[in-house]
């Protein structure tokens, strides 16, 4: 069985559309890492990208709704807590 690893146009058009709905590069790779089981985004194969490719560009054509952000704690710093939703919302708040 041959795997065919994602192509730099995939990649490329993936981080376009991860940025157009509010998401970071590092949140984007951290997604399709769990998402895939991977240990590293470049493991990612053509069409594991192209599922998110055409997930990614149903939710930027949808109207932008709003909606009551789920949010989870993802990390913690002396100072602030870092807290994200779905949505791709970050909020930081004083500690």
């Amino acid at each position: 069985m041959t795997i065919n690893k994602a192509s730099v146009a995939q990649r490329k058009l993936f981080f376009a559309l991860c940025k157009d709905v509010g998401l970071t590069g590092d949140q984007a790779k951290d997604k399709a890492k769990k998402k895939f089981k991977l240990k590293s985004f470049k493991d990612i194969e053509s069409k594991q990208i192209s599922q998110l490719i055409d997930k990614l560009q149903e939710r930027s054509e949808k109207p932008k709704e709003k909606h009551n952000h789920s949010f989870e704690l993802e990390a913690k710093s002396n100072k602030h807590s870092f807290y994200s939703c779905e949505c791709g919302t970050i909020v930081i708040e004083p500690r």
